[in-house]
């Protein structure tokens, strides 16, 4: 375990920083703290933005930071979802038809290509970098105003197009891939 953390750069560790922040976003959500896990959400969502910047400046992209970047944005995303439903469970309840249906794709996604695959994807999809985008405004927006109506569409529909776009991926692809930019560029490409 301690040669795994030896062995990472300043990108893998910006990465695991969101992993790292997941335990906060928690503990200030269920203590209440409206306005710090919103600070905190939004700092572990701009080091998404960073570490790929700092992968590419220090010219350390790897597969292994790929994957902790992917498991890094999911892990806090699920964390800042957690903290939308606790500050706002009528909001959600509102939309539980939406919120189940984005949900049981973002969980079929993982459980597809453990299936086929025997391990998770880290595909960074054009639609999958604008869906983080837009879940984190939502999300992000909530903690230091209210849930936004037209946010929580936009960022639905986009989620949508991203899980469709991932799933649709791993039944044409024959062998696991990183950086892929959708279904629609890998099909030209063949």
């Amino acid at each position: 375990m301690l040669n795994q953390l030896k062995k990472l750069n300043v990108a893998d560790w910006i990465s695991c920083s969101r992993m790292i922040a997941v335990p906060f976003v928690v503990a200030t959500t269920l203590l209440g703290l409206k306005f710090e896990t919103g600070l905190i959400m939004l700092i572990g969502m701009a080091t998404d933005y960073l570490d790929g910047k700092a992968a590419r400046y220090f010219k350390v992209s790897s597969k292994m930071g790929s994957r902790l970047d992917s498991i890094g944005d999911a892990v806090l995303l699920l964390a800042g979802f957690f903290s939308v439903v606790w500050f706002y469970p009528e909001f959600i309840q509102a939309h539980i038809w939406e919120t189940w249906i984005l949900m049981i794709l973002y969980f079929l996604q993982p459980v597809v290509s453990f299936i086929k695959f025997r391990r998770e994807t880290a595909f960074h999809t054009y639609s999958a970098k604008l869906s983080a985008l837009t879940a984190s405004l939502f999300i992000v927006a909530c903690f230091f105003y209210e849930p936004n109506e037209w946010l929580f569409y936009i960022a639905w529909v986009v989620g949508m197009i991203e899980q469709i776009d991932e799933l649709a991926l791993l039944f044409v692809i024959s062998e696991i891939k990183e950086d892929i930019k959708g279904v629609y560029w890998f099909l030209k490409e063949q």
